[in-house]
């Protein structure tokens, strides 16, 4: 039993390392996203998306500190 146990552990802690790696790289994207949208207006164009981007940032930076507190919270 001890050992399904421990099995059961070790995955549940793996799914939540992937969840965080997932979302990690989607908030890197983003900032990538937000680079070219600060780029484009510094430049004097117009970024009509700028606000579609930055909600997404946000979103991702929820999942990053999401999966965090949950790894945290089940160590």
């Amino acid at each position: 039993r001890h050992r399904v146990g421990v099995r059961a552990w070790t995955a549940d802690r793996r799914a939540l390392v992937a969840q965080l790696r997932a979302a990690t790289a989607r908030l890197a994207r983003g900032g990538t996203n937000r680079n070219q949208v600060a780029m484009t207006l510094n430049s004097g164009g117009e970024a009509p998306q700028g606000d579609t981007v930055l909600g997404l940032i946000a979103r991702a930076a929820g999942r990053v500190e999401q999966a965090a507190q949950q790894l945290v919270e089940r160590s």
